[in-house]
């Protein structure tokens, strides 16, 4: 018996969207182009995406402040801790396959 998977099988679409949400990995969905054959694969990877960008310039903007006003330092902890709880509830939509955009910044669409 061979472990060759077609494209758009189910279990590839949902270990893609699942990579979608775990950092630099959202570049195997994207590079192999898995977004191109599933409309799952596709959203979780913008929801992934998005998630991504908000995270960085985030931490990017909040650990300046940190440095600036040390005592302000408690805020860029909370935002880890935000950004960890939207990728767990993105895994959990991806392995239950669940088309639902993540609270607060899953209105947003950059791949077309």
């Amino acid at each position: 018996m061979s472990d060759y998977q077609p494209a758009g099988d189910a279990s590839t679409d949902k270990l893609m969207s699942i990579l979608s949400y775990l950092g630099i990995l959202l570049l195997v969905p994207l590079l192999t182009g898995a977004y191109k054959r599933s409309e799952a694969v596709k959203f979780h990877l913008n929801q992934g995406v998005i998630l991504a960008l908000v995270g960085i310039i985030g931490g990017l903007i909040l650990g300046t402040v940190g440095a600036v006003l040390p005592f302000l330092g408690f805020i860029s902890w909370l935002w880890s801790v935000a950004i960890l709880v939207l990728i767990v509830i993105g895994v959990l939509n991806a392995v239950n396959e669940k088309l639902a955009p993540l609270p607060v910044i899953g209105g947003y669409t950059i791949l077309k």
